[in-house]
């Protein structure tokens, strides 16, 4: 991968000559695309002073981590200009000019628990430990932690009011560990999955990932953001996009990503970071480990893989399965494995499973629809029965 330092103000993502690879997404992309609120990283890149920008400390890494603190930081803090940390309580940062007092953001405990899992959610096909602990932070190891701040109003960093986040950026493929990106939850509102969006979108930036631009079937740019796909529950956006949409999830793009001449895979790139975790359920009916508990919670690590849970369903009755960022599809079988029926809700990520008895084993998977490949569909779900 050829990896060079994105200099001054110039935004990479906006240089329109691209090349067309093997297509992924077949899905026509929204014209009215709603990009307010937005990422301001290009812009917090274009006002950073020379001497921080020429000596940012930027991660690449041969191997993957493996293993990753990322902070969430609800807390408020005192921000002053500098190289980038949150050691301490001490926050630093490349992108501010002035010293500012952050206030913490008007969100209740309960607001920030359901925030704090949707953002769990994004990141969790990979080794990442997600904490709200300055403890926690302090005590992990410098090079592998990344922290997020959230705040009330961009005015609170000096940025002007329209952005909801803002983040520095080295470069396509460079890690900026322990320096802060910002999300200003008041101009987005109650939007608490937009919120966590935002989140790990600005995260994603700290992470060496760039915008995912909009592009038409040629390869030629029209707008700084991919504004996803389709309308209603199974609507699809980028995270590295910005949208509102109802699945939010890593996405890889067909066309080159001008001046790295390389398509940009959101997963893969992460990947390169840090390891993915290890497998929860085997791929396949086998093993003798039966699961007793009235909620399951499983994880699809990445593309391809199905996860195969051992019940004894003692009650005949409903199984429901969950997903924010995953089109479910659920199997039963018998122990001997062979499958009794399948289920699918056309309509929307869930599925319910009108009965189930005896001991059963149940398959999850992502499945494609008219809006996203299942290949872009990795994170949690949740059974319940």
């Amino acid at each position: 991968m050829r990896n060079l330092f994105l200099t001054g103000g110039v935004l990479l993502m906006l240089i329109t000559s691209c090349k067309k690879q093997t297509e992924l997404v077949t899905a026509e992309p929204e014209t009215q695309l709603q990009q307010k609120p937005f990422c301001g990283m290009e812009e917090a890149m274009a006002n950073m002073l020379p001497e921080y920008r020429n000596a940012m400390s930027r991660t690449e890494t041969t191997t993957p981590a493996t293993e990753l603190l990322l902070f969430l930081d609800f807390d408020g803090a005192m921000v002053l200009p500098g190289h980038g940390t949150a050691q301490g309580g001490n926050v630093t940062s490349p992108i501010v000019r002035f010293r500012h007092d952050v206030p913490s953001p008007t969100l209740s405990p309960a607001q920030i628990e359901e925030i704090i899992q949707l953002v769990k959610d994004d990141f969790s096909p990979f080794n990442i430990q997600v904490t709200t602990s300055q403890a926690v932070y302090d005590a992990y190891l410098r090079s592998n932690k990344q922290v997020c701040i959230i705040t009330k109003t961009p005015g609170h960093v000096g940025f002007r009011n329209a952005l909801a986040g803002v983040s520095p950026w080295a470069g396509l493929g460079y890690r900026l560990a322990d320096n802060p990106c910002f999300v200003f939850a008041d101009p987005i509102g109650s939007d608490l999955k937009l919120i966590a969006l935002v989140i790990s979108h600005e995260v994603g930036h700290t992470m060496g990932l760039g915008h995912q631009g909009q592009y038409d079937e040629e390869c030629r740019f029209y707008s700084d953001y991919n504004g996803g796909f389709g309308t209603g529950p199974l609507s699809f956006v980028p995270i590295m996009g910005m949208s509102r949409k109802r699945i939010s999830n890593w996405f890889a793009q067909p066309c080159l990503v001008p001046y790295y001449s390389i398509p940009q895979n959101d997963f893969v790139f992460l990947n390169n970071q840090v390891e993915l975790r290890e497998d929860d359920f085997p791929n396949s009916p086998t093993g003798n480990k039966t699961n007793t508990a009235p909620e399951i919670n499983g994880i699809l690590e990445q593309d391809g893989d199905v996860d195969f849970i051992r019940i004894n369903f003692k009650n005949p009755g409903p199984v429901t399965i969950t997903s924010e960022n995953i089109d479910i599809k659920a199997s039963l079988y018998l122990p001997n494995g062979q499958l009794i029926a399948e289920y699918e809700n056309p309509d929307d990520t869930h599925v319910i499973i009108p009965s189930a008895n005896g001991m059963r084993y149940l398959k999850i998977e992502a499945v494609s629809n008219a809006n996203m490949s299942s290949q872009f569909m990795t994170g949690m779900y949740k059974i319940k029965y």
